[in-house]
């Protein structure tokens, strides 16, 4: 597994940002395994659930879930700013369970 994070920002309030998680395995996962994509908010315990699968379970338009065969996963939030900033967790439901932990900077521009 080699996750990576992409950032593009073009100005001030057209930023967004993706993180990625690749497995660079010869076969897909087994039609059992599930990638889901998390978000813990600072100082909170519980999780926010982006995403499961290809469906995005966000009332919050600006994440969405970019999937390329065969397994690149790819969470995509448009309009970043400082309050997404935070813990994003990329869950494999393989057995055991895997779990990758991002944490997400944004640097916003003072110009």
């Amino acid at each position: 597994m080699s996750p990576q994070c992409f950032t593009e920002t073009s100005g001030r309030l057209n930023a967004s940002c993706a993180i990625t998680y690749t497995s660079y395995k010869p076969k897909p996962p087994k039609k059992s395994a599930m990638v889901s994509w998390v978000r813990r908010k600072s100082g909170d315990t519980a999780l926010q659930l982006l995403t499961v699968g290809k469906q995005t379970y966000s009332g919050d338009s600006r994440y969405q879930i970019e999937f390329q065969y065969p397994n690149n996963w790819r969470l995509k939030i448009t309009r970043a700013n400082k309050n997404d900033e935070g813990v994003y967790e990329c869950q494999i439901s393989t057995h055991p369970p895997k779990v990758i932990i991002y944490y997400l900077y944004v640097n916003v521009s003072t110009r």
